[in-house]
């Protein structure tokens, strides 16, 4: 036997164990990076910070400009513009360029840049201040998941704990751009004096408002140096709940002090909502939560109900109403059951015409129908590899692709299904130029929505998918698909 054709072609059993390591490597990689939300590539961004009764001077000194400072060192920011009012600073972050498939990788990291910056100027704030909100300006425009709270017992303040509690524990999840709250009123504390005792006492309302306004203040005490970074300190002596109001000391006129407790009734309350929210006929709390554009539905879904895990222990009902998460991925589950089902389909179609070409050779037509799935399943591995999370538009892509994949493996096997390896390795390399010029064509076709900034996301990733699957069953049936078809040296 000429020595030129020995090598991998009379070796099926080795090309047997290098298909079935590609595929338990493609297969490792999808399950270990394809289970990974794909961060989201906005170009705009809002960081909100709200500081009550700071007013705007104070605002812009402590927060707004630092806040700038800090978010000037993200990748990518084009433009910063801010607008600052009593209590509440708001930052504006712009991106230049425009996101297309080879730029998300590395725009990838910018929600999570924004947030530790923004978390940085929060830690050197007074604990009075709230948890920044970041807003994605490509947010989603309808909310992505809802639910109805109510109270299982009477007198809970069910917006003060939806507010305190629950709000900012679902900000923080990842991939959340901002959370709604219909159907509470805004709490409010009211003094209500026991006149019998305050008129002994010898105060009365406006005395003890006056007292209380002394005590409740918070201004700016200057800076605090680290290095090249200046720290602004703010002094707040506010009260942070009713029951350290009840505590305050109050002068009496003729001298001493009692707390307010003492002298009047401090009581936490809810205005009447603006608006009203019922389930099942029942009054109750809404909450709508908007995602950040590109978040992977499923993961947050999850996320969420761990978040909400949390609040079982309070005397809390919530029902969800709508997880636009668990209802994608039972249509992802789905589209990966018809897309498997396709994918036999034509392996079945593979073998039939495979054993046809190759005298009814079960070990060829089995090779040819595990060459379609095998093709599909390493295509996938290499677009998880380069940041396509394993969702619906790359099943989509894959089950388009197949088509290519099909036709490389039907026409080797009609060109060298019948040789000896002596004659297969010229057929096979006679035959290499018409299925590389084949797939090449298919794969150029693609290039232009790959590249444009303008093509939309889906259906950038579904070039990307077909082009994989081409290239893939390409080199695969010049490499290890022929071993298997070529028949035994006479």
């Amino acid at each position: 036997m000429d020595k030129s054709a020995r090598g991998l072609l009379q070796r099926p059993v080795a090309a047997a164990a290098a298909l079935l390591a590609l595929a338990a490597a493609s297969l490792f990689s999808i399950v270990l990076r394809g289970s990974k939300p794909e961060a989201a590539a906005g170009s705009a961004f809002t960081v909100v910070f709200r500081h009550h009764g700071v007013d705007q001077n104070e605002m812009e000194r402590s927060v707004t400009i630092p806040l700038e400072d800090e978010l000037s060192t993200v990748d990518g920011v084009s433009r910063i513009a801010s607008s600052t009012e009593n209590g509440v600073s708001r930052v504006f972050l712009f991106f230049g360029g425009r996101s297309s498939f080879f730029t998300r990788k590395r725009t990838a990291g910018r929600y999570e840049s924004i947030r530790d910056a923004a978390e940085r100027v929060y830690q050197s704030l007074p604990s009075s201040a709230q948890k920044p909100e970041i807003i994605a300006g490509d947010s989603r425009a309808a909310p992505v998941w809802s639910a109805a709270v109510s109270a299982k017992e009477r007198g809970v303040a069910l917006g003060s704990f939806l507010t305190k509690t629950v709000k900012p524990a679902l900000c923080a999840v990842e991939g959340v751009a901002s959370v709604e709250i219909a159907g509470t009123g805004t709490a409010e504390l009211t003094i209500t004096l026991r006149q019998g005792l305050s008129a002994h006492a010898g105060v009365d309302a406006p005395f003890i408002a006056s007292a209380l306004a002394q005590n409740d203040a918070a201004f700016g005490a200057g800076f605090v140096s680290e290095g090249a970074r200046r720290i602004p300190v703010t002094v707040s002596s506010r009260f942070p709940s009713s029951a350290e109001l009840s505590d305050a000391l109050i002068p009496l006129g003729g001298g001493g002090v009692l707390p307010l407790g003492s002298l009047a009734e401090v009581r936490e309350n809810e205005r009447p909502p603006d608006t009203i929210t019922r389930l099942n006929g029942e009054k109750a709390a809404l909450i709508s939560i908007l995602s950040v554009s590109d978040t992977d539905l499923g993961g947050l879904s999850r996320r969420l109900s761990q978040a909400l895990s949390s609040f079982s222990r309070y005397p809390v009902e919530i029902t969800v109403l709508a997880d636009r998460g668990a209802d994608e991925a039972a249509a992802f589950r789905s589209a990966l059951s018809a897309a498997a089902q396709a994918a036999l389909a034509v392996a079945f179609v593979a073998a039939l015409l495979t054993g046809r070409r190759a005298g009814g050779s079960w070990r060829k037509a089995a090779a040819c129908a595990c060459f379609v799935p095998v093709a599909a399943l390493v295509a996938a591995a290499l677009l998880s590899l380069v940041g396509r999370p394993f969702d619906k538009t790359l099943l989509a892509g894959l089950a388009a692709g197949i088509g290519s994949a099909l036709d490389a493996a039907l026409l080797t096997a009609e060109k060298i299904a019948a040789l000896p390896p002596s004659q297969a390795r010229p057929a096979l390399r006679r035959l290499r130029p018409a299925l590389i010029s084949g797939s090449l064509t298919t794969i150029i076709a693609l290039i232009p929505l790959l590249i444009l900034p303008s093509t939309a996301p889906q259906i950038a990733a579904l070039a990307a998918s077909i082009a994989a699957v081409t290239l893939t069953a390409l080199l695969l049936a010049l490499t290890l698909l022929p071993p298997f078809l070529v028949a035994k040296e006479p």
